[in-house]
């Protein structure tokens, strides 16, 4: 998990770029999501597939990533991960991991680019030529050499630039209606590593041997509402795993989940109340619009066409 979160600021490292008179590039967009307690979701990214030509990473939906294009990034991920904490980029560990997580990275943001061709949304030149202005008038004297250390040039910095605020324009325009009063329940959960184990703490509560804070408390492996007794507090259905949120949802106050499964383990879950217009609060807004968005992604992925050649030749 901490090489997971580690690779993810890498990503994010490379993203914060602004802008020149570029033309557009499919390059990468800030898709990693916040860490979150376990019931939150957030999307692995797929396993790579088939294996290739030397001039092609990847295609989606008949579009080209090129070689040159993924290794030029890969590069630029491997120099910035060099310098978190503790990291080995030249551990084989994080060589797989860096080379799978570049590549989807710019899968995705080629999928964000032609759903904003979709809808029509351009960046145009002069925007681009602002937001590089403003990222250069932080730091005139050291912006070349930080180009450079990252493994970027300005017209590659431009285009990665332009990708990123489509990116930004596609989230505004996904998450459009994200806040505001909306449906929520507050909830409380045990999360375990098995359907063996939550079913033997549901008979344990439906006898009456032990209440359900008390066995969240001694068995939910989800340390955010442990030590709560399972409490999660008021929350949207965006921000539960969906077959959790589909079990959720359809329950009343006092009402019991059979044992329910997602990426996090088994899930038991308690309503303890409902509220059919809850104001977002502000804390929870910006982890709301991102998993409305990455939820967004993952559908676009799947309907994709998505060819991956450039992972599993090791380049």
């Amino acid at each position: 998990m901490k090489q997971t979160l580690a690779l993810a600021a890498v990503l994010a490292l490379l993203l914060t770029s602004a802008a020149c008179q570029a033309s557009p590039a499919p390059t990468a967009a800030d898709t990693a999501p916040a860490a979150q307690p376990v019931g939150i979701e957030s999307k692995p990214s797929p396993a790579p597939t088939a294996w290739p030509t030397s001039g092609v990473a990847a295609i989606v939906n008949g579009q080209e990533i090129s070689m040159a294009t993924y290794q030029a990034q890969l590069q630029a991920a491997i120099k910035s991960y060099g310098q978190q904490p503790g990291a080995d980029p030249q551990s084989a560990d994080s060589q797989v991991a860096l080379r799978q997580q570049v590549l989807e990275w710019l899968i995705d943001q080629t999928l964000i680019d032609q759903a904003a061709e979709r809808e029509g949304i351009v960046v145009s030149d002069e925007q681009v030529t602002a937001a590089f202005e403003r990222i250069r008038s932080e730091n005139p004297d050291g912006f070349a050499e930080w180009l450079a250390e990252n493994g970027f040039t300005e017209e590659t910095f431009c285009a990665q630039t332009r990708s990123d605020l489509l990116g930004v324009a596609m989230r505004e325009l996904v998450t459009r209606d994200v806040g505001g009063e909306v449906e929520q329940i507050r909830l409380r959960q045990i999360v375990v590593g098995s359907e063996a184990e939550a079913q033997d703490l549901l008979a344990q509560i439906r006898n009456g041997s032990a209440t359900f804070e008390a066995l969240a408390r001694a068995h939910s492996i989800d340390e955010a509402s442990r030590d709560n007794g399972g409490d999660l507090g008021f929350v949207p259905r965006e921000m539960l795993p969906e077959s959790v949120a589909q079990v959720a949802f359809a329950m009343q106050p006092g009402e019991i989940s059979a044992p329910v499964q997602s990426r996090f383990g088994w899930h038991l879950v308690q309503v303890v109340e409902r509220d059919p217009a809850r104001q977002v609060p502000p804390e929870m807004l910006a982890t709301m619009r991102q998993e409305v968005f990455m939820r967004w992604l993952e559908r676009e992925r799947a309907k994709a066409q998505i060819e991956r050649y450039a992972v599993d030749s090791g380049q």
